[in-house]
């Protein structure tokens, strides 16, 4: 099952994995991010340039973080996240089959 573009559900054997290159994250009662690489910033750190001149807290708050998830083998953007900083990495879906 397609989940978003870099995201699937092997149905079968009840796993989240990569949809690029197959591997596998964990099972479906876990938080998938919590598998994946991460980069974790100021959206002024992680976004690019766009924001690189405009100063923390400006336009979001100085306590909000970003954080960008990537696949462990072929390195693939799964998803991001905003959190506050010190949050615990937020679990995005709970699928049931």
């Amino acid at each position: 099952m397609i989940v978003h573009e870099y995201l699937e559900v092997d149905e079968q054997a009840k796993v989240y994995k990569c949809a690029s290159c197959n591997q596998v994250y964990c099972d479906l009662d876990k938080n998938y991010k919590e598998y994946c690489a991460m980069r974790e910033g100021t959206i002024q750190e992680l976004v690019g340039m766009s924001f690189a001149d405009i100063p923390a807290g400006t336009y979001i708050d100085n306590g909000l973080i970003f954080r960008i998830f990537y696949c462990p083998k072929c390195g693939g953007m799964v998803t991001t996240e905003s959190a506050l900083k010190g949050d615990p990495i937020l679990p995005e879906m709970i699928i049931r089959l």
